[in-house]
Order: C-alpha cells, then structure tokens, then sequence
C-alpha cells in the first residue's frame, strides 16, 4: 500500500492475526466437538423440562375445602372471590359470598356447594369491615324473592359485595429497596382485612363468624388465606369479629408460561450465536449474506416475546437483568460480527 509505513502496516495487520489465530482455534475446536449434537441434546433437554412443569401446574383451589373445616357448626360465613389486582394502584378487589350455616340457614336455601348444611342466611346481617363506624353491607333476609314452589331466587346484588384492599409495598429477602414485582413472576403481595358483624334485630348474641377466606384463582394469581377469630365491642355492645390475611402468589400455570418465554428467547440468542460462530469457522463461499438477516430477525423477535409476559411487567425486573439485556447485547455483537464475516474486504 503506498504511503504507509512498515510499522503502520505492521500494526494493521496485528487484528487480521490475532482474528485468523482465533478462526483456527474455534475451527480445531468444532472438529474435536460436534455443536450440533450438543446443541440438539440441549433443546431436547429443555422442552422437556418445560413440559414436566405445564404437567406438574396446578392451580385449583376447591369450594368444598372452605367448607371441611366447617362441618356441622352454627354460624356466618364470608366466601371471597378476587376479581381484579391492579399492581400499578397496589390495590386487590374482592367480591365476598355472606352465607349462613346450621341454625342461620334458611331452610331450602342449600345452593352452597357441596355442603347442604350452608345456604342464605336467615337472620339479617349488619358487616364492619376494617373497623368501619358505619355498616359497609347490609344482609336482609325478608328481601328474597321467592319462586312459586317457595325456594329462594338468587339475587347477586342482596348477597354479594365487593371490597377493595391496599396492598402492602415491602422489601422481599432483605433487599429493602426493590419492591415485589421486582422478582416477577416470583412476585407475592398480601393485604389485610378484618370483618365485625351484628344482628339488628337480636344486637346482644351476634352470631359467629365461622370463615373469613378467598378461593379461585384468577388475574395469573393465587390467593392463600390465614384467618383467626376475633372478639371486641361495636357501640358498647358484644360483637363477632374475625380477621383474614391474604397472600397472593403467581399461578404455576402463569409462571410455567413466562419461563417458556424466557427459555425460548435465550434459545433464539444462543442459536444466533451458534450461527455466528459457524459462520465465522466456514470458508467465505459457503457463507452466504442470509445469514445477515438471522440476527436481525431475532432482534426483533426477542422483545415481542417478552411483551407477551403474563401482565406484561414494567421493564426493569429481575429477567430482564437476567435476560433482555444480555440478550439483546449478544445478539448485537453477534450481528456485528457476521456482518464483517460476510462483508468483502476491499482489494488493497
């Protein structure tokens, strides 16, 4: 090359060596270990471990085992339902069932499955909840409109209400300074509730309170309830109280189809960066530049995956660190390299 100088043109040609020593060893290497194999066993390895966790999901939570512990005893029961979380507001909506067991059943009323011994209520029912001064739902048994053959027509609205609850924002594993949603989809949250109730009519003996707990699963989580009885005073008078604290986890369902995701993604990294390698150990004319669109389609490809996350979380939790960035990243340089692969250099 004229107007160069030997060392500078010593110094060009450091990289041009150091690359072609670096192409042989991984071309010694690829020879001495067959990738495609090893590549193929690992992908077989992995979709089955994805299918024994959709296998292993479950995330039914049972009617009937709110009622096991129940049995044959007197008194109101509380059966929530949690029917929409909204992470943004932190705050958890639920909808309670009011229903009566032995003597504070109505008669007839056994539309509380798979027990016969709880249906309506047939005493009214005043409900405080989370020390409320005044009744936040008023339970009316004379309101229940009545077929010709005498049983109870179902009427949502005079047996349900809803109630929404704040969730509490704290540190997980003593990192104080991220909040749950931070381990998504490993995210718990919990909230608090306390219910006082009375008998308008008879205000001395309120009846008891036998369960205070949530089932179904829904909105991708998992409810889990801890309760215990309470006692207290209402306006100087003997009131029933119980009090519930109420977890709510992921589903394995929910968090089987994140990891998937995830999984795939680095599947699609990993095999760009497989093709990249080959591509760099190959003679040029069996490298053609299609190879080129690869990289860029999984460019595009990875954040449409983890756009489809369940709930699709903020960015910024913990598979991003783990996976996004990374991915992305690799992909990247990956891109960069195959494009110089293929890219003819220009005659000096």
């Amino acid at each position: 090359m004229p107007g160069l100088s030997k060392t500078t043109l010593r110094l060009l040609m450091v990289p041009v060596s150091a690359f072609e020593n670096a192409r042989s060893a991984l071309l010694q290497w690829f020879h001495l270990h067959p990738v495609s194999s090893t590549f193929k066993t690992s992908i077989l390895f992995l979709l089955t471990c994805l299918i024994a966790i959709f296998l292993s999901a479950n995330d039914g939570v049972a009617h009937d085992d709110a009622f096991q512990t129940i049995g044959d005893t007197d008194g109101i029961f509380f059966l929530g339902h949690v029917y929409q979380t909204d992470l943004d507001a932190r705050t958890v909506t639920i909808s309670w069932l009011i229903g009566g067991c032995g003597k504070y059943m109505i008669v007839g009323s056994d539309i509380y499955r798979p027990t016969s011994y709880c249906g309506a209520p047939n005493i009214p029912v005043n409900v405080y909840i989370d020390s409320s001064s005044t009744a936040n739902f008023t339970y009316d048994p004379a309101l229940h409109p009545k077929q010709d053959s005498g049983r109870l027509i179902y009427i949502q609205s005079l047996n349900e209400f809803s109630t929404t609850h704040m969730v509490n924002i704290r540190g997980t594993a003593g990192v104080w300074w991220r909040s749950q949603d931070f381990y998504y989809p490993f995210d718990r949250y919990e909230t608090a509730t306390a219910f006082v109730i009375t008998n308008p009519h008879n205000a001395s003996a309120p009846p008891p309170i036998l369960r205070l707990t949530v089932v179904d699963a829904v909105d991708s989580f998992l409810p889990a309830t801890h309760e215990s009885a309470a006692t207290g005073t209402l306006d100087g008078l003997p009131v029933t109280a119980r009090g519930a604290t109420i977890h709510l986890a992921r589903t394995e369902v929910a968090c089987a189809f994140t990891l998937v995701l995830f999984f795939v993604n680095w599947a699609l990294s990993l095999a760009v960066m497989y093709l990249t390698i080959v591509a760099t150990v190959t003679p040029s004319p069996s490298v053609g530049e299609g190879i080129l669109v690869v990289p860029l389609t999984v460019v595009l490809t990875i954040p449409a995956l983890r756009a489809l996350f369940v709930d699709a979380p903020r960015f910024g939790v913990m598979l991003d660190i783990l996976g996004l960035f990374m991915q992305m990243a690799l992909v990247s340089v990956c891109s960069i390299v195959a494009t110089l692969r293929v890219v003819p250099k220009p005659h000096a």
